[in-house]
């Protein structure tokens, strides 16, 4: 008897997840395209962020400590860093915005490309630590990524804050 009960109790559970995923599919597939779009930018943020912050431990020591050994260290890095850049692929979740998307992209990569050039030039003494160029096309894809987040209803964060 307790067999029987198990066994009905058991279909039942069957049959009823069974409706609830066909049911979580269909919504799956009516979900609104503005979410998508954001959630593939915050994925894209994600991974822009993270893209970088495997790459660039040892940038910042130089600023911390000029020596010609930190300064190479930082500058191999940085060209590093832009190389690892330019491998990223745009989810086809943001076609939409590929133009915007292709835009930070190319900056953040001139940003640690203008990084890697200063660092390069020079003795520790001569390098401009405030960076210049490299502060200017930061501010270009953070302010294009920044617009890219509010237009999606997300919170724009310092991109600068989430890379040091």
């Amino acid at each position: 008897m307790k067999k029987c009960i198990l066994t009905i109790v058991s279909v039942f559970v069957l049959v009823i997840a069974g409706c609830s995923s066909d049911a979580s599919g269909d919504t799956e597939a009516t979900e609104p395209k503005s979410e998508n779009l954001a959630t593939a930018v915050m994925d894209f943020q994600m991974k822009v962020i993270e893209t970088i912050n495997k790459e660039d431990a040892n940038i910042y020591t130089f600023d911390k400590n000029p020596t010609k050994e930190t300064q190479q260290i930082a500058q191999k890095e940085a060209a590093a860093v832009a190389d690892k850049i330019a491998q990223i692929q745009v989810s086809s979740s943001l076609q939409s915005e590929e133009e915007r998307v292709q835009q930070i992209l190319t900056h953040l990569e001139k940003a640690y490309q203008a990084k890697a050039q200063a660092l390069q030039e020079g003795k520790p003494a001569q390098v401009d630590t405030e960076f210049p160029a490299y502060n200017e096309q930061m501010d270009k894809a953070s302010s294009i990524l920044n617009d890219l987040l509010e237009e999606n209803d997300l919170i724009s964060t310092p991109l600068r804050g989430e890379l040091q």
